[in-house]
């Protein structure tokens, strides 16, 4: 992508007009465009971080009104919550140090990608924001589906290892329990006629307490009481 400018003008409004200009690009691309400065000693005793310049892109992304103030403070707010991002940008400041991060928006509810650089000298670090709520959540999904599979074929290496009934469905449990972050992993079976029902097998965590014993010769409705 090209852009090119030719003028004339005189020298003293050169600077202005080339603000209005780069002002004026980066809001027509699709970025979400932020220059930040940092005051602060070191990474872990930042007194302040000003939003110096903000892209109308940024403002939607973030859910923010940063565009129309520069010089506003963002230290601690919504778009300089997160304690990594704001390392990242220190360092970027600071230390020339390109980075990425990504992080979870508590105030907006979506997953961003942060890309930081030093701008404009040291003391101040440029980042670009993205919108990545769509792919984690899809990454979320793959994996969860991928752990489904690996603990399926777990437990069914496990029924068919050779070991005594019982034992197999205790290991299953176990499995299962550990996997998940269950507080209690049960099975409940019932009599020929369906009228009663028992607890036979039972997984708990360690700040569970076991009630097996307690759930036995049940009626239909007493199913409600297994979960508490």
């Amino acid at each position: 992508m090209v852009y090119s400018c030719v003028r004339g003008v005189d020298a003293s409004m050169e600077h202005v007009l080339i603000r209005d200009d780069y002002v004026r690009l980066i809001n027509e691309m699709p970025l979400a465009y932020g220059i930040f400065e940092v005051d602060g000693e070191d990474v872990d005793k930042i007194y302040d971080i000003k939003c110096m310049f903000a892209s109308k892109k940024l403002d939607e992304l973030m859910g923010v009104k940063l565009a129309d103030s520069p010089g506003i403070s963002v230290y601690g707010k919504e778009i300089m919550h997160n304690p990594e991002l704001v390392e990242y940008v220190y360092k970027a400041a600071y230390k020339n140090e390109n980075g990425k991060v990504s992080y979870f928006a508590e105030h907006n509810d979506k997953w961003v990608l942060a890309n930081t650089s030093q701008a404009a000298g040291k003391g101040r670090c440029a980042v670009i924001f993205e919108d990545i709520t769509k792919e984690r959540l899809t990454s979320e999904r793959i994996g969860r589906e991928w752990r489904t599979d690996d603990l399926i074929i777990a437990c069914t290496k496990l029924l068919h290892g050779g070991l005594p009934f019982d034992e197999a469905v205790d290991a299953v449990f176990d499995k299962i329990g550990n996997s998940i972050g269950a507080r209690r992993v049960y099975l409940v079976e019932s009599r020929d006629d369906g009228s009663v029902y028992s607890e036979t097998h039972e997984w708990t965590s360690a700040s569970t307490k076991p009630a097996i014993t307690a759930f036995q010769n049940m009626k239909k409705s007493g199913y409600a009481e297994l979960g508490k």
